[in-house]
This record gives structure tokens, C-alpha cells and sequence, in this order.
């Protein structure tokens, strides 16, 4: 707790003010680790001479350098992960800037509001897996999601749109058949007795 970094922080001092060791010494003597786990935040061993790179072998995390003004480039340089990025709030649409793709920003737990925030297209989220209720959570709409392909059964299993919608949206009489759809639910949706039974 406080006690160790304090007794840390006064023994380094120490040792730098009688000249017992110069600060690349201590750099390589010490490391960023241990002094991370004594409390020592990011920015005091950046003034010690520690460079980002000694910060992120010591198990800094993106958050804390990104809480010291690090920006994604930075971060994505030093070998964060999208993950990384995520947990430390990094918006999508700076990751999307630096040509990161959908699947790597879902695979770090970016949700589909923020794809589409960053002006990923629904193609991309498809492609990256979200599923229909992901993709309707970000404001998507049914024939949009009809138009990049997700099968009438996909979305009938996500339960995020209604038979009418689906109708509306252009699926057809035979596609609703082949997602389980009975012929009084597909009639009740608003297609004619004969595509309901034909």
C-alpha cells in the first residue's frame, strides 16, 4: 500500500540524490513491474526515464497509459490488442482509423452500436458475426439486414423482428416456410392464402 511506495519512492530518491545509481542503472536494476506493483503509476516512471515500451513489458495496462494521454496509434504501436483497447475505452472509431477490421473489434468486445458509430457498414458486422439482434440493437433495420443476406431463419431465431417486419422487409413466402414459419403465421404476417399454402 502506501507504506511500501513511500519507503520505494524514498529509497530511490536516496539512491539517485548520493549518486549510488544513475537512472538507467535503476531502470535495468529495478524495472517497471516492480514498481508498478509498489504503486507507481505510468507517468512517474515515464519521468524516471522508463520508456512505453519498458511500461508495457511491465504489464502496464492500455487504460493507464491511455489515462496519461497515449493516444490508439500509440497504444496499437506498443502491441495493445483491440482488447486492450476496449477495456480502456479507446473509441472504435480511432481503431477503425488505423484500419482495424470489424472481426478484430468484436473479437476485443466492442459491441455493434459502437461499429456502427465508427461507421462500420452492417456487410462488416455480418461478416465479423454479430447477429441480427446485435445488429438491430444498433439501429440496423430489417430490410437492411434482409439485404446482406441473413437468412429468414436467422432472424426468426433472434426473435428482434416480427413476421409483418420480416414481410415488409421482402422476405418471402417460401423463405418464411424454410425458417419454421406455419402457414396461419405466415397468412396472419400479411401474405395471401395461396403463398401461405402454396
Amino acid at each position: 500500500g502506501e507504506l511500501r511506495r513511500a519507503a520505494w519512492q524514498k529509497a530511490v530518491i536516496q539512491m539517485m540524490t548520493k549518486g549510488v545509481t544513475r537512472r538507467p542503472h535503476f531502470r535495468i536494476a529495478v524495472g517497471a513491474e516492480v514498481l508498478r506493483n509498489v504503486g507507481f503509476v505510468a507517468q512517474e516512471l515515464l519521468d524516471l526515464d522508463f520508456t512505453p515500451e519498458e511500461l508495457k513489458a511491465g504489464l502496464f495496462h492500455a487504460r493507464e497509459l491511455k489515462a496519461i494521454g497515449f493516444e490508439a496509434e500509440a497504444l496499437k504501436k506498443l502491441g495493445y490488442k483491440p482488447k486492450d483497447m476496449c477495456e480502456a475505452k479507446v473509441p472504435a472509431r480511432e481503431l477503425k482509423a488505423l484500419h482495424y477490421t470489424a472481426m478484430a473489434l468484436h473479437e476485443g468486445g466492442y459491441s455493434a452500436p459502437q461499429l456502427r458509430e465508427a461507421k462500420y457498414q452492417l456487410a462488416e458486422l455480418k461478416e465479423a458475426r454479430y447477429k441480427v439482434a446485435e445488429c438491430k440493437d444498433a439501429g440496423f433495420r430489417c430490410d437492411e439486414i434482409r439485404g446482406v443476406k441473413f437468412t429468414a431463419t436467422e432472424v426468426r431465431r433472434s426473435h428482434a423482428f416480427t413476421a409483418p417486419d420480416m414481410r415488409e422487409a421482402g422476405y418471402e413466402a417460401s423463405e418464411m416456410k424454410k425458417a419454421g414459419f406455419d402457414a396461419t403465421r405466415i397468412q396472419a404476417a400479411g401474405y395471401s392464402a395461396l403463398e401461405a399454402t402454396d
